[in-house]
């Protein structure tokens, strides 16, 4: 667990961490930091705790990715921009700013588009976007892996762009 209250920046994608440019968060007792999260490139797979990622936003870049593996509530504000895991990305497959992989992943802050981006529920159920979704952008829903399902709750939703969803239930 980090304490601080500075910004956590990774850049991932440069490094070779792992097989697709991967860093893994695990740990139960999640993390406290403040700052936010600001992901550049390249992926970071939370394993083991819906605060991951402190009590700050998170924010991803064009190629980067968060992936989150854990089933949970994810409190954090999301900042999404592309569809890291599309053709030439450094994360491989699953072409989404956030990638659902595993089943009941709850996201309840807000999710702002920060240009055109994806979410995808790599054939996963029960997740939930309870925060608002807003941007002047088009957001994706799905990977085309045609096997996830993503409830939208929040009645406020107010993205100004398309609605495209690729092979998945909403």
């Amino acid at each position: 667990a980090d304490n601080g209250s500075g910004a956590v920046k990774l850049t991932i994608g440069q490094f070779a961490t792992s097989a697709n440019n991967t860093v893994a968060i695990n740990g139960s007792a999640g993390n406290t930091y403040s700052g936010g999260t600001f992901i550049s490139s390249g992926r970071v797979q939370v394993n083991n705790s819906g605060n991951a990622f402190g009590t700050g936003p998170v924010t991803i870049l064009n190629n980067g990715q968060v992936f989150l593996s854990f089933a949970g509530t994810y409190p954090n504000d999301f900042n999404i921009s592309g569809a890291a895991g599309a053709a030439n990305s450094p994360v491989g497959d699953t072409p989404s700013a956030i990638r659902l992989a595993a089943n009941n992943s709850i996201l309840t802050g807000t999710i702002t588009l920060l240009s055109d981006a994806a979410i995808g529920p790599r054939n996963t159920t029960g997740h939930q976007l309870q925060g608002q979704i807003t941007g002047n952008y088009n957001f994706t829903m799905g990977d085309g892996s045609g096997g996830g399902q993503v409830v939208l709750f929040n009645t406020a939703n107010n993205w100004t762009g398309n609605f495209l969803i690729n092979a998945e239930r909403v």
